[in-house]
């Protein structure tokens, strides 16, 4: 018997087995396909994945798969490693995203896509922080120092062993000894901090407080242990919140996993793009914050950069701002006419490199000095009339907004370019404890709130109705926090947290290799 009707064999019973059936010429084509394959059966197991989860997608409407169906599933499986990385990468605006929210009666998740105007009625000031608080609220009622312990003896009573219980501010009155709080620190008063939660408030003395790592500011939510005297809660110690990985939380939103990007992704793709994920072995991202197109020596290490990666050829290169050194009108710096002039240079500089235009994707971010938006967050794109030449004659150019997020293929990447450690270490209450460096407490802290800026809105602005697109939940693969400090990069629970450093200041950047989620660290030698 040859070798090809062997593989036809081997074909149908495994779709008989799976059930589904195949017609004839259908089987002939995968055949001819799989008998260039070391491994027929891994690769007919992977074909196999993908046309149930197209067919759980309706994207296939009929157990009976035909030609069609399984010549666009080994097209879909057999491209060209960099052809399958520049399709899988998609750009989330945050203005598009839409708003997961949790009920609290029905403990559900569920998504909210309506219409949200960019300058909100007041009634959503106050539902910023509820829903912030929600969302921690019961990510830590789920973490098992907090899981109330089970009723009984033997194995069920060990169940409760360290467990933390937790006290609802109002029904701290009256109560003696120890007490654990969950609440967010405000300041009502000038200079008088109290504890928050969702009923009622209570003054916080925090002057006896042995506070944990993490920069802890107005508007963190925080777990505070001491006493309650004289009408004053006493914190003995506090820290933040447990982490949750990335996983438990995507768990806990049930078995539908939703979509929170509105990107049209669901559990039923997740196999199907794990596969091509792990093939995408060559894609590479190179990240390049504070870009001052004004400067010369700055330019041309961009140019020196683009004649490096021209023969590897990545699939994303992101530009972070600030694209200018100085903010236009700023001193005598640059003008409106000045900031084209950059970009159109910049554009004529990319065009030199037609293989990198034609292959690779270019992502633009705005920074906080860039033109084109009010100094609040998030931040619109770069407008169109500094950026038109880029536009017209780059069509790979992508112009995001501030923060903006990446899928690719099943991992979700945030990126975020602010001076946030400066804004968190200037509005701290105490300063950090214990041996860590500045930025693992950075971390810890953003992590931990689940959200990318936990100030006060008199501290750090932020448009009410799009709050939402600076959470961090459920916690991403990558977060990328670009601000003017040296190169770092840190893991909380599952997740990678990095910055790529100041490309004016000693030509720093990053490469990250999301198929092995690997970060090379680089800098391009040379003085200005």
């Amino acid at each position: 018997m040859s070798t090809g009707n062997v593989v036809k064999r081997q074909i149908s019973r495994k779709f008989k087995l799976s059930g589904l059936a195949i017609r004839a010429d259908a089987v002939k084509a995968l055949a001819s396909a799989l008998s260039q394959e070391d491994d027929v059966d891994g690769a007919l197991t992977m074909v196999l994945g993908a046309i149930k989860a197209r067919i759980e997608r309706q994207e296939i409407k009929s157990a009976l798969v035909d030609l069609a169906a399984v010549t666009a599933v080994v097209a879909d499986l057999t491209k060209d490693e960099k052809d399958v990385a520049s399709e899988a990468i998609t750009l989330v605006d945050a203005f598009a995203m839409p708003v997961l929210r949790y009920h609290s009666v029905r403990k559900c998740f569920f998504l909210d896509e309506g219409a949200r105007p960019l300058h909100a009625g007041p009634e959503l000031k106050a539902r910023v922080f509820r829903e912030r608080f929600e969302l921690v609220q019961q990510r830590v009622l789920r973490h098992k120092s907090f899981a109330k312990p089970l009723v009984g003896g033997g194995a069920k009573a060990k169940a409760g062993e360290g467990y933390i219980e937790l006290t609802p501010l109002d029904s701290l009155l009256g109560a003696a000894g120890q007490k654990c709080l969950l609440g967010m620190i405000t300041q009502q008063e000038e200079g008088q901090y109290y504890l928050e939660d969702l009923t009622t408030s209570i003054r916080i003395d925090m002057t006896k407080c042995k506070n944990s790592t993490g920069i802890f500011t107005e508007g963190c939510i925080v777990l505070a242990e001491g006493e309650l005297e004289d009408g004053t809660f006493v914190a003995k110690q506090m820290g933040f919140p447990p982490p949750e990985t990335r996983h438990d939380t995507m768990r806990a939103m049930g078995p539908t996993q939703m979509d929170v990007l509105g990107t049209n992704f669901t559990a039923q793709h997740f196999a199907e793009m794990q596969a091509l994920e792990d093939k995408s072995t060559d894609a590479m991202f190179v990240l390049v914050s504070d870009c001052h197109l004004d400067r010369p020596a700055v330019f041309e290490k961009i140019r020196t950069m683009l004649e490096g990666f021209a023969p590897l050829q990545p699939a994303l290169f992101v530009f972070l701002g600030n694209f200018t050194s100085q903010p236009i009108g700023y001193g005598g710096g640059n003008s409106l006419a000045d900031y084209v002039r950059h970009f159109d240079n910049l554009a004529r500089l990319l065009l030199e490199f037609p293989a990198l235009v034609a292959s690779s994707r270019f992502v633009f971010v705005p920074g906080p000095n860039d033109p084109g938006s009010a100094n609040v967050l998030p931040r619109p794109p770069l407008p169109a009339f500094f950026t038109q030449r880029m536009r017209d004659r780059v069509p790979s150019a992508s112009f995001a907004t501030n923060p903006c997020r990446l899928r690719f293929f099943t991992q979700e990447i945030v990126i975020f370019r602010e001076e946030i450690l400066h804004k968190m270490r200037r509005n701290a209450i105490m300063p950090p404890v214990g041996d860590m460096q500045v930025t693992e407490h950075l971390v810890k802290t953003l992590c931990g709130q689940a959200h990318l800026c936990p100030l006060p809105l008199a501290a750090r602005p932020i448009y009410w109705a799009h709050d939402h697109a600076l959470r961090l939940y459920p916690l991403p693969d990558v977060l990328i926090l670009a601000d003017r400090t040296e190169q770092y990069q840190w893991r909380y629970e599952d997740t990678a947290v990095l910055n790529p450093g100041a490309f004016a200041a000693d030509f720093s950047f990053v490469v990250y290799r999301p198929a092995t989620r690997e970060t090379e660290f680089s800098r391009i030698d040379g003085d200005e």
